[in-house]
This record gives C-alpha cells, structure tokens and sequence, in this order.
C-alpha cells in the first residue's frame, strides 16, 4: 500500500519559524520533523511515498531527495496554489493504485497503521480515519462510532457535556481510489468539511481508535513539547538517515 504525506502548508502558527523554512523541515533535535515521519512509516512498512507540496517546494526535493537515506522511495506532486486537503489528494490520485494511506504533515505518532489498512479492508470502508483518545477533546473535533466502527457524528470542539467521546481523528486516513474520485479536479476541497460529511451519510466511513503516542506538532507550544518527548524516548522511534 502507497502512502501519501500531506506537506504543503503555510505553517502560520509556527510563524516566526516557518517564514523561511517550512514546517515539515523544521528540526526535531538534528533532524528534520518530515524525517520522523518518513521513518515512521517505512516501520509500519509504507515504503512508497507521495510528497504533496506548495509552500517552499525545492526545500524538500534539496533535503530528501528520492528518500533513498530513509529507506523509503519518494514521489513529488506539487501544488502552485494550495487547494485544501482534498486538493492535495486528488493531484496524488495518479499514483494511487489501490487502497492508500493518507497522512497530515504535521502530526508525531506510533500508532499501528497497518492494524488501520488492515482494518479498512474488512470493513470494505470508502475511507477509514485513525482515531486517538485526547483528555481535552474540546480542543478538536470528537469522532462518534457505533460498535462496528462505523461514523456516526462529527461533533467539532464539543462543549462541557456534549459528547461523551473523547475519540479524535488523528490525522490519518486510508481512502479507496474511487473515493478519491469523488473529490472535484482543480478547486479548493476540505475532505473533512465535505467529502466526510458525504460519505457518513452514505453511511461508508469508519473509524479505527489506535493506542500509541500522538501529538499535533502545529504550534510553537507542541513544537517545544516535540522536542522534549523525542529527547526523553517518550516518542519511541528516531530516524534511521544513514542509507
């Protein structure tokens, strides 16, 4: 299974220090974060990989290169103008051939995305998010399941006593090809404000909750917190940059 890595953003709560590097590249102790992910998922056995980029593109291309050192085969698509995440995905379509792995550039995980494909392909799902459990849920949108893992409801940054679930998408996704061409060519597409709503109400996306460490490393706070939990092994995995 191919994997997509979702790369092409601005990096505006990291500003001041994505004004001239962009956010995946920044450094997690001597390495670029991007790095971690790579490495992440050639672990979890995704050594095919799609960078969607846009901002700062040839940063990437000059710092990893065909991913050889990764261990992994790197693929380029590159956006002038930023089209959403759904966008990004459906300029990637060309290189799918199958059920396909789609993450967002800025998370840090282990959670066992094979078990998420694998589960994917039982369920015969259009697409499957990964879940994570979070103490604060009101700080993102809370994912409902029934018990087969099928979505119910989207319930985005729920107040005090709204929700009982404490489940969050994590950032990672498998799509089935015909999914994705059901995403628009050419315009600005959120999957998570439109394709997902579509699809739970054709009642064909699941969700999959996945033990393991998770952070969203989009501000300055949880950039600083990245570094303190890669330097203290909290976060299991270091890069493997020596092919």
């Amino acid at each position: 299974m191919k994997a997509i890595l979702l790369i092409g953003g601005l990096g505006t709560r990291l500003r001041p220090l994505t004004l001239t590097t962009p956010k995946p590249l920044l450094p997690i102790l001597d390495q670029p974060f991007v790095a971690f992910q790579l490495d992440f998922l050639r672990r979890m056995g995704f050594h095919d990989i799609v960078l969607c980029t846009s901002y700062r593109a040839e940063d990437f291309r000059q710092t990893l290169g065909d991913g050889q050192r990764y261990g992994v085969h790197i693929d380029y698509v590159h956006e002038e103008t930023a089209l959403g995440t759904g966008g990004a995905i459906k300029n990637a379509e060309r290189f799918m051939n199958g059920p396909t792995l789609i993450c967002n550039g800025d998370i840090l995980m282990s959670l066992n995305l094979r078990e998420l494909a694998d589960f994917h392909k039982r369920k015969k799902a259009a697409a499957t998010l990964a879940l994570t459990k979070v103490d604060d849920p009101g700080a993102y949108g809370v994912v409902e399941t029934d018990v087969e893992g099928r979505v119910e409801r989207f319930v985005e940054k729920p107040a005090p006593g709204e929700t009982m679930s404490h489940t969050i998408s994590a950032g990672a996704y498998v799509f089935e090809k015909e999914t994705v061409a059901l995403i628009p060519p050419g315009v600005v597409h959120s999957v998570e404000r439109e394709l997902f709503p579509t699809l739970l109400a054709k009642r064909q996306l699941y969700g999959k909750e996945l033990a393991g460490y998770w952070l969203d490393v989009g501000t300055l706070e949880k950039y600083e917190q990245a570094q303190r939990d890669v330097s203290r092994g909290r976060y299991p995995y270091r890069p493997e940059a020596v092919r």
